[in-house]
């Protein structure tokens, strides 16, 4: 299977799971009430539901799925180069355009400011953007099903905390995004270090997984 393939393969299925969000965020949304807890959940529903943030976690998945891709198509010297190289402007911008990711990470970029400038989304404490943000993932990784890979059980002592983990290193990788500085031309070193720093931490979630299916 080519890499261009799977970029279409990976855009697809990203577009099916965002798609899916619209309806599952609002079953996860707070029980309506007229408390001043209520007041301020329902603020958060209503960002929740807007299309200034589920545009920026749409295209955010679908950065993550293509980065993901170029990084583990990357043999141990170009992703040892990789690292090394991580917070240099210039040879970050020449990786992006090379993974053709350069517009797809401006629009990321662009979907990020609008929600930023957001009047609802600006309403929000730090506390409740927080809230916004493990909501999400909470309720996106429910759409992740446990399934059996050639015949192996995979237990739920195993699998949920490595769901859990996932989760927590999006929601914190989409988080940082919306603090980055841009300084590259085509996109900022910052965003795509948040993407590794995510992509390492779910790296090593997988690892605590199998080991944990191991010792069943």
């Amino acid at each position: 299977m080519n890499l261009k393939f799977k970029r279409n393969v990976l855009f697809l299925s990203a577009t099916i799971l965002i798609a899916s969000m619209s309806v599952i965020i609002s079953s996860c949304s707070s029980d309506e009430d007229t408390s001043d807890n209520g007041i301020r959940n329902a603020l958060i529903d209503s960002v929740a539901e807007s299309d200034e943030f589920l545009d920026y976690m749409f295209q955010f998945e679908l950065v993550k799925s293509k980065f993901t891709l170029c990084i583990n198509s990357l043999n141990n010297d170009e992703l040892e180069i990789f690292n090394h190289n991580i917070n240099n402007d210039e040879y970050i911008d020449g990786f992006i355009v090379k993974a053709e990711l350069s517009e797809d990470m401006q629009l990321l970029l662009e979907y990020r400011d609008r929600l930023l400038s957001s009047a609802f989304y600006c309403k929000l404490e730090d506390t409740e953007k927080d809230k916004l943000f493990v909501d999400y993932f909470n309720c996106y990784s429910t759409t992740r099903s446990l399934v059996k890979d050639s015949g192996e059980t995979l237990y739920l002592e195993c699998w949920q905390p490595y769901q859990s983990a996932i989760s927590t290193a999006e929601q914190r990788c989409s988080v940082k995004i919306l603090g980055c500085l841009c300084t590259g031309v085509f996109t900022c070193p910052c965003v795509v270090a948040a993407y590794k720093e995510m992509d390492n931490a779910i790296a090593r979630a997988k690892s605590e997984f199998e080991d944990c299916q191991r010792r069943k």
